[in-house]
């Protein structure tokens, strides 16, 4: 085999051409429709501004030309959104006087001057009084924005606020070099009320007390303790961020499995910002990618103690702790990080002191830091032929990159717009379907090598991995879907005998990439942000291209029109490595080579098939319509729109890998799969039918999209991502929330346990810094969660959180803690049950945090009958808003509440009648 150049894609000619054969055939394309077209340009038609479409092409004139993808009714949202978020509350007053005199003022005049006083009273009159009265009621009913009465307080005493929970650092030098450190001090020990770091020269006091943590199992889709009569344990948790490197160290200590590949240096060109993210400056950005440390992210060993306390007081029991794939293995493939595995063997050791259970989160968004977000290493790219030594992928447009971007104000929650631009889509299609959308596509020898299935059973990736890898290709699949799971496989091994690691995630938020897409010339996000162009206009500009098109600052707020790719560079190594252009997806007509035009010959390319099946004999087998599309391993029966085609034909099998290589290192091991993130559709995908209830549970994702994506809250509007349309007043604001967070927890088809991986909300919403915004915008999600009795683990705790760099990654600020300042903990600390018989079910938990009461009421039901004679119900009360708290109940009683560990503990005896609820209600002084 003909050596490439490393990184090279590698695939025949003989077999692109036979590929290109019958991928025309399937879509009715030839040579001669594209002659006719190429021809067209020298004809009168003047095609350089205009788009041409016949026989499923669409042709392009030479760049750079405007391409507009908005529709007339997104114009009249960025009018009315500019309205409602510019516009001061006092000038809504003055425009209502305004129109009262235009409506009512103008009639008004006109009747008295014609002496017509019948009408006067009769029928001016009345409306008026009518319209004044439904302004009133919207105003004081509908639209009525609830004065909290806690928040008001705050503002005089905000040491409470800031300071309530927190443990009093002493420096103690006896503590120093205890590095090791002794478990027999354990904090928060009856004859110990205080808690000692033991790696560090500081003694942290604290009044509370940590909660024990308890032996779990779990067994048809829920954790239950093997003491307390197999109690369920109810989870109330927080995300742990560790997205960007902590240091560059070049001394970092490593085990290295090909040691002839060496570190490069490059020089490279960098834009006006200083740093790429608070410990890695720009100019260092590319040239450090193989020698970055993710040890001390989150945050140093000897500050664990203080956070893991502060998290313990705010009433959490899980941690979800990001790990990236790169944080592992940065350098090159199957070279590992052992100083950052240790560094997070010791985390999690500290976690557990403070009865926090942890579900390990292999982290991604948007693929890699490389293409705007974080997760992948570098190599991921560089083996696909993408060029990953300068901003290249930046420039291009092929990716959207934060600390590169020119202008002034980089647009908030712009890197979700990444997951259809090319590098990122391409990266995803590759690493889920790569062997049936880009068949014939291989890794370079260099990487091949790499690819070792030790199993024997392809276990570890690909279909067709083999102990000799001399002569055996690659392909992108294989090797992408190999090595993510080495990398699985190393963290379970470093984690194995955790007593509080309770599981695994599968991938943070993954794509589908350009699978499922039907048209490649739809533009690449449902709403306007960033620059607006199609699927098929970011292949062009990765490939040098340049384009005109519309930029949207913020969702559907109209900026101007801009070039992207002005430089006319390649997000490609080199034009030959651009692996959709070897396909046949697109080609140049009407000159030589890449002098013609680029037309996009396969507009459906990517749209979903169905009854995908394996073909044992290895042959090609064509379809209906006489043609190919996949390797030789698959073929394609027909086209179909089931949305969980691409669950149950690329995912699934991933999860049943990822579960086969954890519990072979703890059969305890939960895998929490998640689904992938389809832009283009909102819908809350189920979980699949065939995960077993005692080997997975289910983890989506939900946020409030409209305090997310515009920074602003009104608690009268939002918006349901389900339906794609707005709500407005309070009550239908609370019932959509509540239903669609119902949909959520039904999502795992009622059988497996299902944890809101991730929810949160902005702090950047308010231009004061007083956070009012954000506390009653967490209060309503909450709410919504509560209702519907959601396992959740909130986004997030950034410790490291400031006002200028907000939580250090693409300009996102939703960490509940900033540098010695905690953040809406009136909404965030809450009253909620953390284990409870299994005999009963929550009918539903409401809290209200907004007046002085504090109310809080729990709604049990019992759901059967057995001989035990009484329950045990423990409930997390906050001692930040219970300090003299009065309880009351229809059925049992509280036998105790420890302050110190804030539990309550609520001994319910047996009911006889199961239609029968019972009640706790709880408020901070007299009921």
């Amino acid at each position: 085999m003909q050596r490439q150049e490393e990184g090279e894609p590698i695939i025949s000619k003989e077999e692109a051409k036979f590929r290109q054969f019958h991928l025309m055939r399937n879509n009715n394309y030839s040579p001669n429709t594209a002659s006719s077209v190429g021809s067209s340009m020298n004809g009168k038609k003047d095609l350089d501004n205009s788009y041409h479409r016949g026989n499923n092409i669409l042709f392009k004139g030479a760049p750079p030309n405007l391409v507009s993808y908005t529709f007339f009714y997104e114009k009249l949202v960025n009018v009315l959104l500019i309205i409602l978020t510019k516009t001061p509350s006092w000038c809504w007053s003055i425009l209502l006087i305004v129109f009262i005199l235009i409506v009512f003022g103008i009639p008004l005049a006109f009747l008295l001057r014609s002496g017509n006083s019948t009408t006067i009273w009769h029928v001016l009159l009345p409306c008026f009084c009518v319209f004044i009265g439904m302004l009133l009621f919207c105003r004081l009913v509908l639209f009525k924005t609830k004065r909290w009465e806690t928040l008001h307080d705050a503002h005089v005493n905000v040491p409470i606020l800031n300071n309530f929970y927190e443990p009093v650092v002493v420096p103690n030098p006896q503590y120093v070099n205890q590095r090791n450190g002794n478990q027999n001090n354990v904090p928060g020990d009856d004859n110990n009320d205080t808690t000692t770091s033991s790696i560090s020269n500081e003694k942290y006091y604290s009044k509370y007390k940590p909660r024990e943590l308890q032996e779990i199992y779990y067994s048809n889709g829920a954790w239950r303790t093997t003491c307390h009569r197999n109690n369920v344990i109810k989870f109330r948790g927080i995300n742990i961020p560790a997205k960007t490197p902590a240091s560059i160290n070049n001394t970092s200590e490593t085990t290295n499995a090909n040691q002839n590949q060496k570190i490069n240096e490059y020089g490279y060109k960098y834009k006006r910002q200083k740093y790429a993210s608070s410990s890695i400056p720009a100019d260092k950005f590319y040239s450090s990618k193989q020698t970055i440390s993710f040890i001390n992210s989150p945050f140093p060993l000897n500050e664990a103690h203080e956070h893991f306390q502060r998290l313990s007081n705010y009433g959490f029991n899980l941690l979800r702790l990001t790990i990236t794939w790169e944080a592992v293995v940065h350098e090159n493939p199957n070279v590992y990080d052992l100083d950052y595995l240790s560094y997070i063997s010791e985390l999690i050791d500290i976690a557990s002191l403070y009865g926090l259970y942890v579900i390990i989160d292999p982290h991604q968004d948007v693929w890699s830091r490389f293409t705007g977000g974080d997760g992948a290493p570098w190599w991921t790219l560089d083996a696909a032929g993408f060029n990953t030594d300068d901003s290249s992928l930046h420039d291009s447009g092929a990716a959207f990159l934060h600390f590169l971007y020119d202008g002034n104000d980089v647009p908030k929650m712009i890197w979700p717009t990444n997951y259809g631009k090319l590098a990122a889509a391409t990266m995803f299609t590759l690493f889920f379907g790569g062997d049936t959308y880009a068949p014939g596509i291989y890794v370079s020898e260099d990487y091949a090598k790499t690819v070792i299935d030790n199993d024997g059973d392809g276990s570890n990736g690909g279909n067709n991995a083999s102990d000799d890898t001399t002569n055996t290709k690659v392909t992108m699949q294989q090797f992408l879907q190999y090595h993510y799971l080495q990398f699985i496989d190393i963290v379970a091994k470093a984690v194995k005998d955790k007593p509080n690691v309770i599981g695994f995630n599968t991938m943070n938020e993954p794509s589908n990439g350009y699978i499922g897409v039907n048209d490649l010339t739809k533009r690449t996000f449902p709403m306007p942000l960033g620059a607006m162009h199609s699927y098929f206009d970011g292949m062009r500009v990765g490939r040098g291209e340049s384009i005109r098109c519309k930029y949207y600052a913020r969702p559907f707020i109209f900026r101007n029109i801009v070039t992207v790719n002005s430089s006319g560079c390649s997000a490609w190594k080199s034009t030959d490595h651009d692996i959709w252009y070897k396909l046949g997806l697109y080609s140049y007509v009407g000159g030589k080579g890449e002098d013609g035009k680029m037309i996009l010959n396969l507009p459906h390319y990517f749209s979903m098939r169905k009854n995908v099946h394996n073909n044992k004999s290895g042959s090609s087998s064509s379809n209906k319509s006489g043609g190919v599309h996949g390797s030789s391993n698959n073929h394609i029966d027909d086209y179909g729109e089931n949305d969980n085609d691409f669950m149950d034909q690329f995912m699934v099998p991933l999860f049943q890998k990822i579960q086969r290589l954890i519990t072979k290192h703890n059969k305890r091991f939960i895998v929490y799969a998640e689904p992938f993130i389809d832009v283009n559709d909102h819908q809350h995908l189920s979980a699949p039918i065939k995960l077993d209830t005692n080997k997975y549970a289910w983890a989506p994702h939900w946020y409030d999209g409209l305090s997310l994506m515009f920074r602003h809250y009104i608690d009268w509007v939002a918006i349901d991502d389900e339906k794609e349309m707005p709500v407005v007043t309070k009550y239908f604001v609370g019932r959509t929330f509540r239903r669609i967070l119902k949909h959520v927890r039904q999502s795992g088809n009622d059988k497996l346990h299902v944890v809101l991986g991730e929810t949160g909300v902005p702090f950047d919403i308010d231009s004061k810094n007083c956070y009012e915004g954000s506390t009653m915008a967490l209060d309503r999600v909450m709410r919504a969660i509560e209702e519907n009795d959601l396992d959740v683990t909130l986004w997030n705790y950034f410790p490291n959180n400031t006002k200028e760099i907000g939580d250090d990654w693409c300009g996102e600020d939703l960490s509940i803690r900033m540098k010695d300042k905690n953040r809406a903990l009136m909404s965030l600390l809450r009253p909620v049950v953390f284990e409870m018989s299994p005999d009963f079910q929550i009918v539903q938990q409401k809290f209200d945090p907004s007046n002085k009461a504090k109310k809080y009421e729990l709604t049990l039901r019992q759901c059967k009958i057995e001989s035990t004679s009484s329950h045990i119900i423990y409930i997390y009360l906050p001692c930040f808003h219970y300090s003299n708290p009065f309880i009351r109940t229809t059925f049992g009683s509280c036998r105790d509440y420890d302050r110190k560990s804030q539990l309550l503990v609520w001994e319910v005896m047996q009911v006889e009648d199961l239609s029968r609820d019972i009640t706790l209600e709880v408020v901070n002084g007299a009921l």
